[in-house]
C-alpha cells in the first residue's frame, strides 16, 4: 500500500550490475520522521544475514529481482523492486600464435584467464590429429609456462596446431574450449 500519509520518503533504488562472486551492500535512500520497518526479499537471487535491516550485504548467486518493503508505524508503506544482474566474465584466452625461438617473447603457448578459473586437461594436436602435448593441470597467466613447441624433445616446424582445454568456472559450471594456434619460427 502506498500512502501519502507515510512518515518517510524513499527514493527508487537503481538496478545493480555485479560480477559473479562479488558481494554488494544495498542501502536504500530513506528520509523518515518516525520509526519504519524493513523487509527484504532476496529469494532465488542472493542470501543475506539480515532481511529486516535497513542496510544489507548480499552475495548474489544469479540475476533476478530483489524486493524491499518499507512500512511506518501505521502500516503505510512502499514496495520497491530492482534488478540485480550478474555478469559472468569467464573469458579464457589462448594466443593464436607463438614463436618458440628462445628470444624470451612468446616462447610458450600459454593460457590466460581470471584467477578464479581452473583450467584442466590442456592438449595440443597436430594437423593429422596426433596428440603433441598434454598437461592435466596447466599453470595459467604465466607466459613462461605452457607448450614449448616440441614433440618428443624435438622442435616442430612452423604449422597450425589445434588445442583443447577444460575450464571450470566459479559458479560450478565447466566448458570444453578449443581453438587453433600457429607455431612460428
Amino acid at each position: 500500500e502506498i500512502s501519502s500519509s507515510a512518515n518517510f520518503d524513499i527514493q527508487e533504488m537503481s538496478d545493480v550490475t555485479i560480477e559473479y562472486g562479488q558481494s554488494i551492500e544495498l542501502k536504500p535512500d530513506i528520509s523518515q520522521t518516525g520509526p519504519v520497518s524493513y523487509k527484504w526479499n532476496t529469494i532465488n537471487v542472493a542470501k543475506t544475514n539480515c532481511d529486516t535491516c535497513k542496510i544489507i550485504e548480499i552475495l548474489p548467486s544469479q540475476s533476478g529481482y530483489i524486493w524491499l518493503n518499507v512500512k511506518d508505524e501505521q502500516g503505510c508503506g512502499k514496495l520497491l523492486k530492482f534488478n540485480v544482474r550478474i555478469i559472468k566474465d569467464y573469458h579464457v584466452y589462448v594466443p593464436t600464435g607463438f614463436s618458440p625461438n628462445a628470444d624470451g617473447v612468446n616462447d610458450f603457448l600459454s593460457i590466460f584467464a581470471k584467477d578464479n578459473i581452473i583450467v584442466q586437461d590442456f592438449v595440443v594436436f597436430d594437423q593429422w590429429g596426433e596428440l603433441i602435448y598434454q598437461n592435466n593441470d596447466p599453470e595459467i597467466n604465466n607466459d613462461s609456462k605452457g607448450w614449448d613447441g616440441t614433440f618428443k624433445g624435438k622442435p616442430l616446424n612452423t604449422g597450425v596446431f589445434v588445442w583443447m582445454l577444460k575450464a571450470k568456472f566459479p559458479d560450478g559450471t565447466s566448458e570444453i574450449l578449443s581453438g587453433e594456434t600457429t607455431l612460428l619460427k
